[in-house]
């Protein structure tokens, strides 16, 4: 009476879900009315011969057998030293230095619109197209100062050196040096109230936080210990010390 009171609930159930449109629904119960009711004596689980364990002392023992087998396993390729072997060369990885032929063929693949990371000055474009634009440039200076390149042979560095200009695509470090110049200027200046405002306005856009200017700025800036709630205050010390700033901004590279 029980099994019939269970089936006409599930009929009921099945109607209702019928008359509804619930496709899935009405799927799943025909299935569960249809199916086949289970041997509690069966069991999916069989020995090593391929018996069924009569008890659950001997379903014990049979795992107990298989552990005992699988970790006792003596095999040839067993390190004498009980240390790992060493893993096999894998063919195809470079161990050398990373050359610029390789950097080159990694900025080519970079796609463009893409989020870079943190760093967000240094996006695909930058990378892309920099040195077409440092190329620009360097033409154009070459124009101003009445360079011939054919017969100077003049080097970039020495370009560089000669018009006291560095390269466009180096823009963290124009950025940084933009920040420097605007907080060493009065406390009244909109430049240098602005450079690294905090604004307190709360944003209801969903999903993952934007990273602001100030956030990047202080993540340039981490290495040096910075109180983050302070780092207006803590930077604008530090860039009236034009020596200590132009260091911490591009420090000098060590003598070979």
């Amino acid at each position: 009476m029980d099994n019939e009171a269970h089936i006409n609930s599930k009929l009921y159930a099945l109607e209702r879900a019928v008359n509804k449109h619930k496709h899935h629904k009405v799927w799943k119960l025909i299935h569960d009315i249809s199916e086949k009711p289970k041997d509690a004596s069966s069991s999916k689980i069989r020995m090593l011969n391929g018996d069924i364990p009569s008890s659950s002392e001997d379903l014990l023992k049979e795992w107990a057998n298989y552990f005992s087998t699988l970790l006792n396993n003596k095999s040839s390729k067993i390190n004498p030293n009980n240390r790992p072997l060493p893993t096999p060369d894998i063919p195809g990885i470079k161990l050398g230095k990373i050359t610029r032929a390789e950097i080159d063929d990694a900025i080519t693949t970079l796609n463009r619109n893409k989020a870079p990371g943190p760093d967000y000055a240094m996006t695909a474009e930058v990378l892309k197209d920099g040195e077409k634009l440092n190329i620009f440039a360097r033409k154009c200076y070459r124009i101003m100062l009445g360079i011939n390149q054919a017969e100077s042979h003049m080097t970039n560095e020495q370009l560089y050196s000669t018009t006291g200009q560095q390269p466009i695509s180096d823009t963290r470090r124009r950025q940084h040096q933009f920040i420097g110049h605007c907080l060493r200027m009065g406390n009244n200046e909109p430049a240098q109230i602005y450079v690294l405002y905090k604004s307190e306005v709360a944003s209801n856009r969903r999903g993952r936080p934007r990273i602001s200017y100030r956030d990047y700025v202080y993540r340039y800036y981490e290495h040096l210990d910075l109180d983050k709630e302070r780092l207006h205050e803590e930077l604008t010390s530090m860039s009236k010390e034009r020596g200590l700033w132009r260091n911490i901004v591009a420090p000098k590279k060590p003598a070979r």
